[in-house]
């Protein structure tokens, strides 16, 4: 049995890197993982017009993986937003970050 491991990635205006990212990671042989996102306040939040981003996001899901995103109202900078995803982990018991 594999271990299950937490994917933390913070983003600011890169919604075409990020879907890029998401069909490398879907793309792995390896599968035990959860994904969170943290929207570091882009122009355009996440949560806007991405259709493909949100039907990459979902099939995440259908697949069996969690997913969460988040997003900051006023950019801190990615160290910050690093220790965001640390500290709200929704899987805290995944013993990889």
């Amino acid at each position: 049995m594999t271990k299950r491991i937490s994917l933390h990635i913070c983003t600011k205006d890169r919604s075409s890197e990020l879907l890029a990212l998401l069909h490398s990671v879907r793309a792995q042989t390896y599968t035990n993982f959860d994904v969170m996102i943290l929207d570091d306040a882009s122009q355009t939040p996440l949560f806007g017009n991405h259709k493909f981003l949100h039907d990459v996001l979902a099939r995440l899901q259908i697949e069996g993986h969690g997913v969460c995103i988040l997003r900051n109202d006023v950019s801190f900078g990615v160290c910050k937003a690093r220790q965001r995803l640390i500290d709200e982990d929704l899987w805290k018991d995944n013993p990889y970050v």
